[in-house]
């Protein structure tokens, strides 16, 4: 269909595994979506992953 897209990451399950947030523009709308993804990851408190090594 044409329609950009953005997969941002947004956190964990209770099992660890990663949970992302994706976002979907009108066709020919990327910069929107670049924009609303930028805009989340600006807001979001979300730093990867609380592992010991």
């Amino acid at each position: 269909l044409g329609l950009p897209a953005i997969s941002v990451p947004c956190g964990f399950t209770a099992e660890g595994l990663p949970l992302g947030l994706q976002l979907v523009g009108a066709p020919l709308d990327e910069v929107r979506v670049l924009r609303a993804a930028y805009a989340y990851e600006q807001v979001a408190s979300f730093s990867g992953p609380n592992t010991a090594i």
